[in-house]
């Protein structure tokens, strides 16, 4: 992006990669004193993106929006972005990111704007050890090609898109833990985790942000993958009880270097307790914490009850509380 262009689309199934993107044009505005106008969620549609780019600047100098989740598009919504951007000023810089696919229409309205059109295609399974070595090496890391072979044998790569968001997950968590340099494979044995212990933290970051749909269906595709329940159940219990006892012990004035030992959590582990616990109900979290004690109980101790849908019944309550 050295010489700026008015339109760029950086799209694919290669998320770290539009998630790099992202950041480079984000630290580019920040660097020149314009605070980038990031369009996302909800208010990532081509009517709303449209009125974002024929509104009033709001800082001086080259005005940069930041417009993602433009997978979601249709292309029979596209007719007001396309107005939009014809009359586009030549001193603002839009930036489209999409995860997934973008539909021909937009790739077209780019192009014919005399912009930039970039498509991240996601690895194949083969090359998933290449693709970890290098983004190990975007976060400061130099992973040899054992460490890599053996963390994508931890992670799986049974779906690219979660495969790589665990990879990215495990490599920000070594970096963490060891400060960069190199790795080799015995501290990837030592530091990564199993995909169980990964389902269990999405599953338990999912019930924390009432996000029903997703706890849901990470819950099924383990039970469905042959994850042991009892494990599952008592990892997930686990995490809610460190941010319970990571809540109180903030409210009491512990500073995050005591929580980590009281805890005993990992640097990379006390970081996110802790943004978790910030956040935290504390009567849902004993009352959830609670039931998941239960849970683990009858689970253990066998008997009749199907464990699975025991936990799908009890996570769903969970979320409704």
């Amino acid at each position: 992006m050295a010489d700026l262009k008015s339109l760029y689309l950086f799209y694919g199934t290669d998320m770290t990669r539009v998630g790099s993107a992202r950041k480079r044009i984000i630290s580019r505005a920040k660097s020149e004193g314009s605070g980038p106008e990031v369009v996302e969620g909800d208010g990532c549609t081509p009517s709303l993106l449209a009125d974002q780019i024929l509104a009033a600047p709001l800082s001086i100098g080259r005005r940069y929006i930041v417009a993602d989740g433009v997978e979601t598009f249709k292309a029979g919504e596209l007719k007001p972005l396309e107005k939009a951007v014809s009359a586009i000023p030549e001193d603002t810089t839009l930036v489209m990111l999409g995860r997934g696919k973008a539909v021909a229409r937009l790739v077209k309205l780019v192009e014919a704007g005399g912009g930039e059109v970039r498509k991240f295609d996601a690895p194949k399974p083969w090359e998933m050890p290449d693709w970890v070595i290098r983004s190990a090496k975007e976060i400061g890391m130099d992973l040899d090609r054992a460490g890599a072979e053996e963390l994508v044998a931890c992670v799986g790569t049974s779906k690219e898109w979660s495969s790589q968001e665990r990879l990215v997950r495990e490599l920000e968590k070594i970096e963490t833990a060891i400060g960069g340099g190199t790795v080799d494979r015995e501290q990837v044995r030592e530091l990564a985790s199993g995909q169980t212990q990964f389902n269990a933290y999405e599953i338990g970051g999912a019930l924390l942000s009432r996000e029903r749909e997703r706890a849901l269906r990470l819950c099924d595709e383990s039970l469905g993958s042959g994850e042991d329940t009892f494990k599952l159940v008592n990892l997930i219990a686990r995490q809610l009880r460190n941010v319970l006892a990571a809540r109180n012990l903030l409210e009491s004035g512990h500073a995050a270097k005591e929580v980590q030992v009281k805890l005993r959590l990992s640097p990379y582990a006390v970081k996110h307790v802790m943004k978790q616990a910030k956040g935290a109900d504390v009567s849902w979290l004993k009352q959830t914490v609670s039931s998941l004690a239960e849970l683990e109980y009858s689970v253990k101790g066998g008997g009749s009850v199907d464990s699975g849908t025991s936990l799908v019944a009890c996570l769903a309550r969970a979320v409704d509380q």
